[in-house]
């Protein structure tokens, strides 16, 4: 028998969101990324589109300093970001913005094949 079968309250009861720590030279410091829950990758990937049915087309607006709203945190792993920062949060430097959401996107479990994947379903 040997096995470890997990209950309910061993489940939730487990902290299981990545938190890395990324070296930013052009901010002058280091921030944390988290990695996303499953809710709020649902949420991402919803952010993804816009319309319904047949009229349904993918959405990039902001896409990375939204996933970043998302992600950026303390040591603890509390966002720093609120929905409402992304449009300010999306006037940094591109190829900041674009380092970090690489990594929040290797936090998340959330590739290119991913969002791929997402506009073909």
């Amino acid at each position: 028998m040997g096995k470890n079968i997990l209950t309910r309250d061993s489940i939730l009861a487990v902290v299981d969101l990545p938190i890395k720590e990324v070296e930013v030279p052009e901010w002058d410091g280091t921030v944390c990324i988290r990695g996303l829950n499953a809710q709020e990758r649902d949420e991402f990937e919803e952010f993804l589109f816009v319309g319904d049915g047949k009229d349904r087309k993918l959405n990039l607006k902001n896409i990375r300093a939204r996933l970043l709203s998302m992600t950026l945190c303390d040591e603890k792993g509390v966002l720093l970001f609120k929905p409402e920062d992304v449009i300010a949060l999306g006037k940094k430097s591109a190829r900041v913005l674009n380092n970090l959401f690489t990594e929040a996107q290797s936090q998340s479990g959330l590739g290119d094949q991913d969002i791929k994947d997402a506009v073909k379903n």
